[in-house]
């Protein structure tokens, strides 16, 4: 799932892909497994009866019609059960998964407007719908051994009873022993059948929902190996990104950009501006090469380039902080590889993050980093994205939580940091337009305005 494009995951519930991963591959590998069970005691069915016919054995061959109609009846009766019961718990387990989520991330919220009560009464109304529909399946599972045990206890008495009417004792023996080792036999075949049928229905919705997943993803080897082996040209560098004639729609007709016309030269600083929902960060997406335009091109040094080849150029520092649950240190770094430590430190420095570092020096943040203030969390996510050293960085409202003198020391931190760096900043702010060169309004009808920023 990581390996898709970004606009898969901007459709996505999150909650529903980790159930996939936690639930749903569980339920495809117990499918398969359930599969391959109902063969195996279908071929040992198969060679018992065989068996019972060459001994000719009338009896034994009534014991395992019986045993399997009744089998039958109770696999037919059930399947529908356990199916209906399986997809209600996916569902439930997903609901369930959003709702612990929701709570985590609201819990200042929850705490102020006092509803702990509401929240948990929701959560363990789901919880318990889900546990009893578990229940359910997991005693159908288990039903199957005890009728036919009791069934084929039964069975032997009557079979008992009506030879020893019938005949005397030394004909009765044989044909008892025959029927009482094709019953020890027999059961453990139909119960392990029938409750792997049973399985086998109630892992189907998993099951599918990973093969919609295969096919919807259109998972390939060399996505999933990441193109090790392929030798990619990284760009290193470049002059100019020329948008041209660009249109995008998250889902059409509704057009979001139209026609944009755009050169970002390196080593300039544009501002972009407009309301919100106007389709600002869209534009970032695009330039990232996070989106494909649905018209147009976008074209670097005059060429259309692969999305992969640009990758190294850019880093991002979005609109909400990411703080994972770890250290201030390890949440700079973000598995990204430091081969120059002075850098690092000289990145800390700059960003100001050696201020409050000493105070939270060895201090696991926690997810979200409550610890810290917004300012913090920013002057983090900016150090971040300087690690790789980019040529365009692009800041979504990335100074909201700092006051114009912090902000404006922070550029001209980057700048020296990163001399050629290209920076777009996005900002409800005006005060960040004025270290831009170009000013670029996002327009209500998704069209832009570019103009000189006269203040320079």
């Amino acid at each position: 799932m990581i390996t898709k494009d970004f606009i898969f995951y901007s459709k996505r519930n999150n909650s529903e892909a980790i159930r996939i991963l936690s639930s749903d591959i569980y339920q495809a590998v117990e499918y398969y497994r359930s599969v391959i069970i109902i063969i195996r005691e279908l071929l040992t069915l198969a060679a018992i009866i065989i068996i019972l016919v060459f001994a000719s054995s009338f009896y034994g061959i009534s014991t395992f019609l019986i045993l399997g109609f009744f089998a039958f009846l109770f696999a037919r009766n059930i399947k529908n059960i356990t199916t209906n019961n399986a997809k209600i718990i996916l569902n439930l387990k997903a609901k369930i998964i959003e709702k612990v989520q929701n709570s985590l991330r609201g819990l200042k919220e929850i705490k102020i407007f006092s509803l702990e009560k509401i929240i948990f009464q929701n959560f363990s109304k789901d919880f318990a719908i889900a546990e009893k529909k578990v229940l359910i399946n997991d005693i159908i599972f288990r039903l199957p051994k005890i009728f036919l045990e009791v069934l084929a206890i039964f069975f032997l008495v009557i079979s008992l009873v009506f030879l020893s009417i019938k005949f005397n004792i030394d004909e009765i023996i044989p044909i008892i022993t025959l029927l009482a080792a094709a019953i020890v036999r027999f059961v453990p075949s139909y119960t392990s059948l029938t409750s792997s049928f049973s399985k086998f229905k109630s892992m189907v919705p998993g099951y599918q929902s990973i093969l919609n997943q295969i096919s919807d993803n259109r998972i390939i080897e060399k996505d999933i190996n990441f193109n090790k082996d392929e030798k990619i040209n990284y760009k290193k560098d470049f002059s100019q990104l020329t948008f041209e004639k660009v249109d995008f729609s998250y889902e059409k007709p509704n057009i979001v950009l139209r026609n944009i016309n755009l050169n970002l030269k390196k080593n300039s600083t544009y501002f972009i501006k407009g309301k919100s929902g106007k389709g600002k960060s869209t534009l970032c997406y695009l330039i990232l090469g996070l989106l494909d335009p649905d018209k147009g091109k976008i074209l670097f040094d005059n060429k259309i380039v692969n999305r992969n080849e640009i990758k190294k150029l850019f880093s991002y520092v979005p609109q909400e902080c990411l703080i994972i649950n770890d250290t201030i240190e390890n949440n700079i770094i973000f598995d990204q590889k430091i081969e120059d430590n002075e850098y690092f430190k000289k990145i800390c420095n700059d960003m100001g993050i050696n201020e409050f570092i000493k105070i939270h020096k060895n201090t696991i943040l926690g997810d979200g980093g409550d610890l810290l203030s917004g300012g913090q969390k920013q002057r983090i996510a900016i150090a971040r994205s300087l690690i790789r050293k980019p040529k365009i960085l692009i800041l979504d409202e990335s100074f909201n939580a700092l006051h114009e003198e912090a902000e404006m020391n922070l550029i001209n931190n980057i700048q020296k940091l990163c001399p050629d760096i290209t920076l777009i900043i996005i900002s409800h702010r005006s005060s960040a337009s004025k270290y831009s060169d170009e000013i670029i309004e996002v327009l209500d009808d998704g069209s832009i305005e570019v103009s000189k920023n006269s203040n320079i």
